[in-house]
């Protein structure tokens, strides 16, 4: 009967021991999972900078198109600006010539 009792002893024992095992197993995948799921959170956040910054980027490139656009309009302008001048002032001696002209005859 003792030897029963020592075998049941020792199968309890073993038992003891896989499940223990079993607990050590599964709080080392329990913490995996964590870590996971820590990792996977950082990863959705770094994509949300991201693609935040990438509109960022996309604003500012519009801007800077737009910028660009109202610089060579104000060139255009201002070229006209300055063509415009000359005219005024090339009627202007004409007028003055014409008056000299005039005077002469």
């Amino acid at each position: 009967m003792s030897k029963a009792i020592l075998e049941k002893e020792e199968e309890i024992e073993r038992l003891e021991r896989e499940l223990e095992s079993a607990r050590d197993e599964d709080s080392a995948s329990e913490a995996l999972h964590k870590e996971k799921e820590r990792y996977e959170n950082e990863l959705a956040q770094l994509r949300k900078k991201l693609e935040e910054k990438e509109d960022d980027l996309r604003d500012y490139m519009d801007d800077q198109k737009r910028l660009e656009s109202e610089v060579a309009e104000l060139k255009k302008r201002n070229e006209s600006s300055k063509q415009d001048a000359i005219v005024a002032d090339q009627k202007k001696k004409i007028l003055q010539l014409e008056d000299e002209l005039a005077k002469r005859k």
